[in-house]
């Protein structure tokens, strides 16, 4: 992830105080331009729309910040890509995407009978809508749920809009668990396995090292720093996902460090193992 300010951003911007959250607007836009590569790993067609051109300027900037992390955000997106389709494939027709910002994977991915539940600031979920309804896309899919999952009651505002708590459900927490307490993680985990009694849940974490700026890599202390300055700080990493899935009663189905996500390109540069082993993602549940 890369330091965001407002750089060259107006009150009109909806990157702005007030506006849409300023990283799944970056996000969006690395998601596009992934698409322009020889070999994407994500082809997105509709991320475009999210990105005014007035802030394509600043999205270059960070770009050119940390070109690693636009490729790791691609390596990202492709794994909860093809987690979505796995679960598919096992018959799950309940999605439910956590702080889902810009994600456009009900659209690319959702298919006949399948529902989407996305989750995140009414200022976000209005900006998405809008913009999708004025290029003409329908995402009958999604059922947008304005609240805040952590502070809310996020299962009575899901059941108010039609979320079958007794359905096998999966959740995508993509971007998220860095900005959250350890503790209210593990509760949030908790209430979830005491709502619904069929779910997988798949997110990406860093590691406790990286938070506390003892990694040995200069670029990474400066990395939490950048986004602290910006009013966004990583509170949260964790060191043994597998302490995390038993002390919220869970089993642990799968946890990679990111780079090990995507087999090797000669289309793209080699990222470092040992410098990027602070952040993984993985999956857990609560029937396996």
């Amino acid at each position: 992830m890369v330091s965001i300010s407002n750089t060259h951003l107006t009150e009109t911007d909806p990157l702005s105080e007030g506006g849409v959250g300023r990283t799944s607007l970056l996000i969006a836009a690395w998601r596009a331009d992934e698409a322009e590569r020889i070999d994407p790993l994500v082809i997105d067609s509709i991320a475009n729309i999210f990105v005014p051109p007035a802030t394509r300027r600043w999205v270059e900037e960070m770009t050119r910040t940390s070109e690693s992390t636009r490729q790791l955000i691609s390596y990202r997106t492709r794994f909860f890509d093809d987690a979505l389709v796995a679960e598919f494939k096992r018959g799950v027709k309940q999605v439910v995407v956590l702080g889902a910002g810009l994600d456009t994977r009900s659209l690319r991915l959702g298919g006949a009978g399948v529902t989407f539940y996305e989750v995140d600031c009414e200022a976000v979920l209005s900006y998405k809508q809008r913009q999708l309804a004025d290029h003409g896309y329908a995402a009958e899919a999604s059922v947008y749920v304005p609240g805040d999952y952590i502070r809310d009651d996020v299962w009575a505002l899901l059941k108010a809009r039609g979320f079958d708590a007794g359905a096998e459900t999966f959740f995508i927490w993509e971007g998220n668990t860095m900005y959250i307490p350890a503790e209210a993680i593990i509760a949030f985990l908790g209430r979830l396995k005491a709502e619904v009694p069929r779910f997988r849940i798949a997110f990406d974490y860093l590691s406790e090292e990286l938070i506390a700026r003892d990694t040995g890599f200069s670029s990474a202390g400066k990395l939490v720093a950048g986004f602290e300055s910006a009013g966004a700080p990583w509170v949260t990493g964790f060191t043994d996902i597998a302490r995390l899935a038993e002390r919220a009663g869970l089993a642990l189905v799968e946890d990679k460090r990111i780079v090990d996500v995507m087999p090797p390109s000669r289309f793209r540069v080699a990222l470092d193992r040992e410098l990027f082993r602070h952040y993984s993602v993985c999956t857990l549940s609560n029937h396996e």
